[in-house]
């Protein structure tokens, strides 16, 4: 109760979250390709014929260190309404993606991360 659950791909299930919020705690689950239609729904967002989303909060920090330099981007949505069956995740609120830029040397790479959460939109925390 109060806590809030993180988990990776493979606990981010349906079950879990109304566990989760039945228990009074938060989720913040990754969706990679374990859901497919969700993972898209998030990634295809901005293509709705609604039209662009803005989000609702962003966040972004660099570091340093370890001969890297590595940019972190947070943009998270409270548009709920354009995942795909959002009624089966219980009090889904939000959906982020997390951007990664990574430079080592001459070397530079990008990685996205997406999120979906039943706390509000809030990129910093």
């Amino acid at each position: 109760e109060g806590c809030i659950v993180t988990i990776d791909a493979m606990g981010t299930q349906t079950k879990i979250a109304r566990t989760i919020r039945d228990r009074g705690a938060h989720y913040v689950l990754c969706v990679k390709d374990n859901h497919r239609n969700l993972h898209d729904s998030i990634i295809f967002a901005n293509l709705d014929p609604r039209g662009p989303l803005t989000p609702a909060s962003t966040h972004e920090s660099t570091s340093t260190g370890h001969g890297r330099i590595e940019v972190r981007r947070c943009r998270v949505y409270d548009a709920v309404d354009r995942l795909h069956n959002a009624a089966a995740w219980n009090d889904v609120a939000s959906f982020a993606v997390v951007e990664r830029i990574r430079t080592v040397g001459d070397h530079t790479s990008t990685e996205r991360v997406c999120y979906i959460s039943s706390l509000p939109a809030d990129a910093e925390r």
